[in-house]
């Protein structure tokens, strides 16, 4: 038998630090209601309840979801785990919001086995999720070849965002071949994580992006130099705000505002 740390199966409020009182009262009380609930049931009877109550999405929004899932965490150190083995067999939606609980609290690559079955579903948004939040942890590069040898963009560029700040061999390799995909976002962000490597490759990308004949291209490349935080992109930046793009001159505001503060 397990029980929850005190304060929390009391129903007593659960310290939370960076969460404070956002949490709704009706979501916060039923979590310490079901805590309660299942303080003398073990680990094989507690897991899939708190993960179909985590997973409803019909009960809580994201935000309100995540928040619960770090309060719950603090009495089931093993929760990520329980939710990422849970992805297998869910629905689609699910999956997304089970995806995004871990992508907030998971902390380790003990979750990785678990993702590996998700790459095989056909939605993309739930492929994608799984791939930032599997690159994160894995720290092999040679992970993203593979969406990049399919073609798959929406899953590559996200797989690229996952390398951002890795310092394992390759990475540097992977962004400087991504930024020669086609794809507006996969350049973008592999540009950020060459810069984000002290690789003044990542600029250069960037600049000839916002030159780009097409809109998409250059509203991301206006979007990651905000993210680079670089006073160096404030001269490229205002010669695009005549841009005839809403999204751009939009991007190019709000990446300006970004990097002046």
């Amino acid at each position: 038998m397990s029980e929850p740390p005190a304060g929390v199966a009391s129903g007593e409020a659960n310290p939370a630090g960076s969460e404070k009182d956002h949490l709704e009262t009706e979501p916060a009380a039923l979590l310490r209601r079901e805590l309660t609930r299942w303080r003398f049931e073990n680990h094989e009877v507690i897991a899939p309840q708190l993960v179909g109550l985590l997973a409803d999405s019909a009960r809580f929004d994201d935000e309100t979801a995540v928040a619960l899932a770090r309060r719950a965490r603090q009495a089931y150190p093993l929760l990520d785990i329980w939710l990422a083995r849970a992805l297998a067999g869910r629905d689609s939606q699910e999956m997304r919001r089970i995806l995004v609980i871990l992508s907030e609290i998971a902390q380790s690559n003990r979750i990785l086995a678990s993702l590996t079955p998700v790459f095989r579903t056909k939605d993309n948004v739930v492929r994608s999720k799984a791939a930032l939040l599997f690159a994160r942890f894995c720290e092999n590069p040679n992970f993203a070849e593979q969406f990049r040898k399919a073609g798959d963009r929406r899953v590559l560029a996200n797989a690229i965002e996952g390398f951002w700040g890795s310092r394992s061999p390759g990475t540097r390799a992977l962004m400087v071949a991504a930024t020669e995909e086609t794809d507006n976002r996969t350049m973008a962000n592999a540009a950020l994580g060459l810069h984000q490597l002290g690789d003044a490759r990542g600029l250069a990308v960037l600049e000839r992006m916002l030159g780009h004949g097409n809109e998409q291209y250059r509203a991301s490349a206006a979007w990651a130099m905000g993210e680079t935080g670089e006073k160096a992109c404030l001269s490229l930046l205002a010669s695009a705000r005549d841009d005839p793009s809403d999204l751009v001159r939009r991007n190019v505001e709000c990446s300006i505002s970004t990097i002046t503060g």
